[in-house]
């Protein structure tokens, strides 16, 4: 029952933000419920709770702060809405953390929610794929978690999909979906380790699979490449006892694309290398700056652009000023640098911890990603901080067990 009620709280913080009872979504219930929970079990004590790092968590904490005496200072809080985003995004993702920092204190904890986690993924795959190509089930359940209507209006005056972006899947936002799918997408692969059962590795291989297809259909180029990188990790780790057999593959490979005529294939968007819509939100960004350099002032630039810079970096800036873009540019390297170091420790423990290897891709692709979209830490995306906390666990888990032999 106490394990039904975090699955419970983590499928409402991912899916049902838009879902509302009342005056308040799902999600908003569900995380004052959960912070109520969370606050007794620190008074009570009585469970043996593993730790995990909270060094991002406590930068993340400081630069909100930080941004919003910027937004204070500089007249734009009310107008940006600071104080609702902080409830409704940035609140929610510190209890996510702190959510599985109390919860998952064994493997099968940890094996149990990648394998809710990667449900979700696999339901999102399977509508964003009926929506690609004009199912009116999958744009049924889309409308179910948002608002999806234009995307709908737009695939009854388009035959086809490729080369548009617009499948939102179930995250009521195309951006969203992909973002959604290159994180979840590297969880199930934990799944495929060898002391997992064949209907687990089935499942888990068969879900990443989808996703790949999903992701492909979302058309998000960065997406796209984060998983097919995460894939190539996996085919790596997967026949890392045969370096000759990925020699020969790799020769192949190259054989195949010099000899192989893609002239016939249509990848839409993702063939696309130039995108004048990005770089001139990144040239209104680099003329904003300069006139706003220490508290920026993210409304007067969306009058200016349009829209957000769609950088980390650049709205990190705009959003919070100098002191606010020096705190983020310290919290990503931080996150890259603790997941690099897990995937690399992942790969040198004797036979490999896939759970330390491919959590840790999550929150890389999580950092990456941001840098070409509006959705990072900046925006309080949930995910990250499931993917970052996951991430610490199965670190701290591998040092409790030597290699988690209870998978």
């Amino acid at each position: 029952m106490i394990m039904l009620f975090f699955f419970t709280f983590l499928i409402s913080i991912i899916l049902l933000g838009s879902v509302a009872i009342g005056p308040f979504s799902i999600r908003v219930y569900v995380t004052i419920a959960m912070m109520l929970f969370l606050f007794y079990k620190s008074t009570k004590g009585g469970k043996n709770i593993i730790s995990i790092d909270h060094g991002q968590l406590n930068i993340y904490v400081f630069f909100l702060i930080l941004m919003g005496l910027a937004q204070l200072l500089n007249g734009e809080i009310i107008e940006y809405q600071f104080f609702k985003k902080l409830l409704a995004y940035h609140l929610v993702s510190i209890v996510a953390f702190f959510s599985i920092e109390h919860y998952l204190n064994t493997a099968q904890d940890l094996k149990k929610t990648i394998i809710l986690l990667t449900g979700i993924m696999l339901f999102n795959s399977v509508v964003t794929i009926l929506q690609f190509i004009g199912n009116d089930i999958g744009w049924s359940i889309g409308m179910f978690f948002g608002d999806v209507q234009e995307n709908i209006d737009f695939t009854e005056t388009h035959n086809f999909l490729l080369g548009y972006s617009r499948t939102p899947g179930i995250f009521g936002d195309v951006v969203r979906n992909a973002f959604a799918i290159a994180i979840l997408a590297p969880l199930s692969l934990c799944l495929v380790d060898d002391r997992s059962n064949l209907i687990t590795k089935i499942y888990a291989l068969m879900s990443f699979g989808f996703a790949l297809v999903a992701c492909f259909m979302t058309q998000q180029r960065a997406a796209f490449y984060l998983l097919m990188f995460c894939l190539a990790v996996y085919l790596f780790v997967a026949i890392k006892k045969s370096a000759i057999v990925f020699v020969v593959l790799g020769v192949l490979a190259v054989l195949f694309v010099d000899n192989f005529n893609f002239d016939n294939i249509d990848l839409g968007r993702l063939s696309q290398t130039t995108d004048d819509a990005r770089s001139d939100l990144y040239k209104h960004a680099l003329e904003f700056i300069p006139k706003h350099p220490i508290l920026g002032g993210p409304m007067s630039f969306q009058r200016m652009a349009g829209l957000s810079s769609h950088n980390v970096a650049l709205d990190s800036w705009i959003f919070a000023g100098f002191f606010g873009f020096i705190t983020m540019m310290i919290l990503i390297c931080k996150t890259l640098i603790s997941g690099i170091k897990t995937f690399i420790e992942g790969l040198n423990i004797a036979g490999q911890n896939r759970y330390m290897i491919f959590c840790s891709i999550a929150v890389i692709n999580a950092m990456l990603y941001g840098f070409t979209h509006n959705t990072s830490y900046l925006t309080g995306e949930v995910l990250i901080f499931i993917a970052l906390a996951l991430m610490l666990k199965s670190s701290k888990l591998n040092m409790k067990s030597k290699y988690m032999t209870k998978i």
